[in-house]
């Protein structure tokens, strides 16, 4: 160990030039086997992804070839008709805002359209009901067990009560967002304060008072 260090303050332009070039070799090795690990692993937790594909459109616009996940709606239904080997099928658009209505109630969340194949070809459970005919009607929808439970609860209930005034507005899912957020950041604001003021204390006057 002396002779080695002996030798790199001997020569230490070289030494740095050496273990530098090692440094970025070694971190470009790891963050390529992390890279294609990533890729080999993509998508293989489903119990039939050996079998499942993305359509993908390409286009070769003055000599620049691009590629990009989005087809034509109507890609799926032609390549399930066309081509027999293709079991099923679905088309996935996700939506940041989604209006749910019951009545004359409403609701915005966040979702995705899909078709009746999705849930059979990811082998995604549900609590209940049937995964194989909950999509078969057009205007089915299937909601987590998050959404299910929270927002419409709260959100329908307050609505009902405040039906029962004659002058009243309309109660928006937004005031329940923001008075969770209150409450959490009045929660934290409690406990940082108390935790500095622990933090700051001289342990020997609290051991005298108590």
């Amino acid at each position: 160990m002396i002779i080695a260090f002996r030798n790199l303050r001997k020569n230490v332009t070289f030494s740095v030039i050496n273990i530098s070039g090692l440094a970025v070799g070694l971190t470009c090795f790891i963050l390529l086997a992390l890279w294609v690990q990533h890729e080999l692993s993509y998508d293989s937790f489903y119990d039939n992804s050996d079998r499942l594909y993305i359509a993908y459109s390409r286009d070769n616009h003055n000599g620049n070839i691009s590629c990009w996940s989005q087809t034509s709606s109507l890609m799926a239904p032609a390549l399930q008709a066309g081509y027999p080997e293709i079991k099923a099928t679905t088309r996935f658009s996700a939506h940041n805002t989604a209006l749910l209505k019951w009545k004359d109630k409403t609701l915005i969340q966040s979702g995705a359209t899909v078709d009746p194949g999705f849930l059979t070809m990811f082998g995604f459970s549900l609590l209940s009901g049937d995964y194989r005919t909950a999509l078969n009607d057009p205007y089915s929808i299937i909601l987590t067990e998050q959404t299910a439970q929270a927002a419409p609860l709260s959100w329908i209930s307050m609505n009902k009560w405040l039906t029962n005034y004659s002058y009243r507005i309309s109660l928006s899912g937004w005031v329940f967002v923001w008075a969770g957020f209150i409450i959490i950041t009045i929660a934290l604001l409690t406990i940082s304060i108390q935790a500095i003021k622990a933090a700051v204390a001289n342990p020997v006057k609290s051991l005298r008072n108590t």
